[in-house]
C-alpha cells in the first residue's frame, strides 16, 4: 500500500479519494511517505480545522486561523506554497449536493486545483478520507479511489504489540508461541481499533491474557461481523463423515486440503477458487459447507446475499466490496454465499432497482475470477435451472431455462459443480 500510494503521488495525482474507518492508521501510512519524500502532512476537520502531523523540505505553513469551514480549507491549501499531504477528514459530505447546498462550490474548485496542481512546481495533493463511498458525478474522472485493505496479520501484530506496551501490560500476557499466532489470527478481519477493544475487554474482564482466552476474542469478532448484517461468522464441528455418500466431491475435496498449505505456496501450487453445490433443500449443501471448513481446519464466515441489498444509493455496492474486503484480510477462509441463486436469479431480466442487482453482482464477478487471496468460495443453490412444459400438435415440449446467469457457471468461477441428489434406497 505505502508504495502504490509513493508511486501515484509521484505522478502528481492531486486528488484522492480513500474509503476507511481507520483514520490512524491512514495517517500513519501517510507520515512514512511524507517523511520518505520529505514532505509536509495535514490533516483537516470541521471541528479542529487544520492540524500539521509534519512540515515539508521547504519549511512552508499554513497561514491563519480561520480553517474549520470547508471552503476556508480549500483557500488555505490553494496558497500553501511547499510539497504537502492534505487529508481532509469526512469532507466527501461538503460535496455532496443532496447533504450540502455549497457542494457545487466545493466541487467546481477542487476541479480548478487540480489544473493547477498539475501545472504547479510544487507537488500538493488532497487526500478525502471517508468510510464511505460517496463520489458525486461531476467529480469521477478527476479523482483517484483508494480503498484501503484492512490490517493483515504483521500489521495486527505490531498494532497488538504496541497496544500491550502502551499499557503496560506485558506481565499480564502469558501466551505461548503457538496461542500468539493463533490469537492474531482470529483477529484478522478487524481494524486495528476493533482488535484493540476486544483485547481491552479481555483484560478488564480477566485482568490477563492466556492460551483458553482466544475463544473470547473469537467471540467479539462473531459479534462484530454480525453487526454488519450481512457477515456471519460460523462455528464448525461437523466433520465430513458426518456428509453422506458423494465420495467423488469429498475425494476432490481432500485432495485440495493442502494447496492452503506453506508448503504448497512456496511450491507455487494456486489455491483452488471455489465450488458450487447444487440440489434440493435437505440433501446436505449446508452441512457439506460447514465441513469443508472443518476438514480444512479454516475459518468459515457466511454471507447472506439477500442482505446485501440496501436502499441507500450506492450501500449495496459497497456493502458488497465490504464483505470481500473481510474474506481476504481473514483468509484463508471459506467464504459460503448462501442460496446464490434467490439473490441473483434472472439477473438478465428486468430489474426495478435501476442496476442494482447488476452492479452487485459485476463486482462479485469480478472478484471470482481475479481474486489471489487464498479465499475458498463455496455457493449452494437450490436451482440452477427452470424446466417448461410446452404442448404442439398434441406433442408436449420441454424448455430448459437457465435461472442463474451462465457468465457465473463457466470455469474460472468455480473449480467444479456438483449435484447433491436425494439419497437412494440402500444409502438411507
Amino acid at each position: 500500500m505505502v508504495n502504490e500510494l509513493t508511486e501515484l503521488l509521484k505522478s502528481k495525482i492531486g486528488l484522492f479519494y480513500l474509503v476507511s474507518y481507520e483514520e490512524e492508521r491512514v495517517e500513519d501510512t501517510f507520515e512514512k511517505i511524507c517523511l520518505q519524500l520529505d514532505f509536509g502532512l495535514y490533516t483537516w476537520d470541521l471541528n479542529k480545522g487544520f492540524s500539521e502531523v509534519r512540515s515539508d523540505k521547504h519549511k512552508a505553513n499554513l497561514s491563519g486561523e480561520d480553517d474549520n469551514m470547508p471552503d476556508e480549507a480549500l483557500i488555505k491549501i490553494q496558497k500553501y506554497s511547499g510539497d504537502a499531504i492534505f487529508i481532509m477528514k469526512d469532507f466527501h459530505r461538503f460535496i455532496d449536493p443532496e447533504k450540502f447546498s455549497e457542494a457545487p462550490k466545493m466541487i467546481r474548485t477542487l476541479r480548478n486545483f487540480l489544473k493547477e496542481f498539475r501545472l504547479s512546481e510544487k507537488n500538493k495533493c488532497i487526500v478525502i478520507l471517508a468510510p464511505v463511498k460517496r463520489i458525486p458525478e461531476d467529480l469521477e474522472h478527476d479523482i483517484y479511489v483508494v480503498d484501503f485493505e484492512l490490517p493483515d496479520y504483521l500489521a495486527l501484530r505490531k498494532k497488538i504489540t504496541e497496544f500491550i506496551a502502551h499499557n503496560r501490560l506485558e506481565k499480564k500476557v502469558k501466551l505461548s508461541e503457538e496461542a500468539a499466532e493463533k490469537m492474531i489470527k482470529s483477529l484478522q478481519g478487524l481494524t486495528t481499533i476493533q482488535a484493540e477493544r476486544a483485547l481491552a475487554k479481555v483484560f478488564v474482564k480477566y485482568g490477563k491474557l492466556q492460551d483458553h482466552h482466544i475463544n473470547e476474542l473469537l467471540s467479539e469478532k462473531k459479534q462484530l461481523l454480525s453487526k454488519t448484517g450481512f457477515l456471519e461468522y460460523i462455528d464448525v464441528k461437523e466433520k465430513m463423515d458426518d456428509v453422506g455418500g458423494l465420495h467423488q466431491m469429498k475425494k476432490w475435496l481432500l485432495q485440495r486440503e493442502v494447496a492452503f498449505s506453506e508448503k504448497a505456496k512456496q511450491y507455487g501450487l494456486p489455491t483452488p477458487k471455489g465450488i458450487l453445490l447444487v440440489g434440493v433443500q435437505g440433501v446436505g449443501k449446508s452441512l457439506t459447507a460447514k465441513a469443508v471448513a472443518a476438514t480444512w481446519n479454516l475459518p468459515l464466515i457466511r454471507l447472506d446475499v439477500g442482505s446485501v441489498f440496501g436502499s441507500l444509493v450506492g450501500e449495496s455496492e459497497e456493502r458488497i466490496k465490504q464483505a470481500i474486503k473481510i474474506s481476504e484480510a481473514i483468509s484463508p477462509c471459506i467464504f459460503w454465499i448462501d442460496e446464490i441463486d434467490k439473490a441473483f436469479a434472472g439477473i438478465k431480466g428486468e430489474q426495478g432497482d435501476s442496476g442494482t442487482s447488476s452492479r452487485v453482482f459485476g463486482s462479485l464477478l469480478t472478484w471470482m475470477q481475479e481474486k489471489t487471496k487464498p479465499v475458498f468460495i463455496v455457493a449452494t443453490a437450490n436451482n440452477v435451472v427452470r424446466i417448461r412444459q410446452l404442448e404442439q400438435n398434441n406433442k408436449k415440449k420441454y424448455i430448459f431455462d437457465a435461472i442463474l446467469p451462465p457468465e457465473l457457471l463457466r470455469k474460472g468461477r468455480f473449480d467444479e459443480l456438483f449435484f447433491l441428489d436425494l439419497p437412494s434406497e440402500n444409502k438411507i
